[in-house]
């Protein structure tokens, strides 16, 4: 009879098994590893970067070489211009021209400008005549506001006394004299008028109506300051 000792051992228990690093330290070294392999890649990208960019930069180098070769040959090819003398003095004469054209230029709206403002009195007191019966059909100023000529109808011919001697009494036509007088009954039942401090032409006849001496007499009555 045999006898054999059975015995069983258990390898799993905490003495038996392989020293383990703690949970801490192998998390630190992942993360370690993790790091160096990103570092790693971005090493790697960085230097194909700056590869291309080297690349890059070769080819704008002979783009620019060979832009430079022919602009060298252009110039080459074309002389340099020269001015003409004979342009650059007719350059000169032209902007001299100009320069006394804009000269001319400012005199004369300069004095337009004083010629009209020398117009609005005559213009605006013409407009405030307040009487009834007198319409104007027109009017025109003349020689710098020293010729005026007006042109209108009146449905009484007494009307158009005292519409002149109020006119004649306003500052803007104080001097003045209506040299020419004409009155005329035209188709319908008002007159036609047209005064004018021009001086009748010397061979123009017109008759002379009562009315006319009326007028006449009235303007030297205004021009003396005496009334009516």
């Amino acid at each position: 009879m045999t006898w054999q000792i059975q015995q069983r051992v258990n390898f799993y228990i905490e003495e038996f098994r392989p020293p383990a690093l703690p949970q801490n330290i192998r998390r630190l070294l992942l993360q370690l590893a993790a790091s160096a392999a990103l570092m790693l890649l971005l090493t790697l990208l960085l230097l194909g970067y700056l590869q291309w960019l080297h690349y890059q930069q070769q080819q704008e180098n002979q783009r620019f070489e060979l832009l430079s070769s022919q602009l060298q040959e252009e110039i080459a090819r074309h002389p340099p211009l020269v001015a003409d003398s004979g342009l650059q003095q007719q350059l000169e004469q032209a902007r001299m021209q100009l320069a006394a054209s804009q000269k001319i230029l400012f005199y004369l709206g300069r004095e337009q400008l004083q010629q009209s403002q020398s117009f609005t009195p005559l213009i605006a007191q013409l407009g405030e005549q307040q009487v009834r019966g007198v319409w104007l059909q027109g009017f025109r100023v003349s020689d710098a506001g020293q010729q005026v000529r007006l042109e209108g109808f009146v449905d009484e011919p007494e009307k158009l006394s005292r519409y002149v001697t109020e006119l004649l009494q306003r500052s803007a036509y104080s001097g003045k004299s209506f040299s020419q007088i004409d009155v005329r009954r035209s188709g319908q039942r008002w007159l036609s008028f047209v005064l004018d401090t021009a001086a009748p032409a010397p061979d123009e006849e017109t008759a002379v109506t009562p009315l006319q001496k009326k007028l006449s007499r009235l303007q030297s009555q205004a021009g003396s300051g005496d009334g009516l």
